[in-house]
């Protein structure tokens, strides 16, 4: 064998064949074995402000960046660091590149979760944000109830499985103003975006 092979030119080919899905500002994600550069906020911002929550089984669309914008204020409100507001934020960046698949099915989708952790790792580190903690966990798990009252058609009985959050008004944002919201959340709580 060469010594003389350049690694960095071995770990590129490798990466070039291998799927990928391609974004909004056009970068490749390669889904298996993703890195930071292949993050990016925009990308981010303009999926999730397109992905309706409940798999789409609402009366009005209700996107994914809209939840996350909620979920960071009621962070904020709880009084918590910025860094735990815009972890909040982010919560669900993943889903940007995973789409928002309804959390009882995931177990069942093969190794679903396992590249749903490893993504949210390299969005943890890209942003500099934390793992879900137990403020972000909360509201995330209890916020679906009040989702749920204010945007099906009836309101399921499982809602009652939820504490209430009076706070929680659902807007119903259009595409465009919930990726705006999203993106001035992002900026607001300290998240920096680095050049495309």
């Amino acid at each position: 064998m060469n010594e003389n092979i350049d690694m960095n030119l071995l770990i590129n080919e490798s990466r070039e064949d291998s799927p990928y899905l391609g974004t909004y500002t056009n970068k490749k994600f390669h889904f298996l074995e993703p890195t930071t550069d292949e993050i990016c906020i925009m990308d981010i911002a303009h999926s999730l402000s397109n992905q309706c929550r409940f798999n789409g089984h609402t009366e009005v669309f209700y996107s994914v960046a809209e939840h996350c914008c909620i979920i960071s204020d009621l962070v904020e409100a709880a009084d918590r660091d910025r860094q735990e507001v815009l972890s909040g934020l982010l919560h669900d960046a993943s889903e940007a590149y995973l789409c928002d698949i309804p959390s009882p099915l995931k177990p069942y989708l093969t190794n679903y979760m396992e590249m749903e952790r490893r993504l949210e790792y390299i969005i943890q580190k890209k942003y500099n944000i934390l793992p879900k903690t137990s403020y972000i966990a909360y509201y995330d798990m209890h916020i679906c109830g009040e989702e749920a009252r204010q945007l099906f058609e009836e309101v399921p009985d499982w809602v009652e499985n939820y504490h209430r959050l009076p706070s929680v008004k659902v807007k119903r944002w259009s595409p465009e103003v919930a990726k705006k919201e999203f993106l001035s959340r992002f900026y607001k709580y300290g998240g920096v975006c680095t050049p495309l």
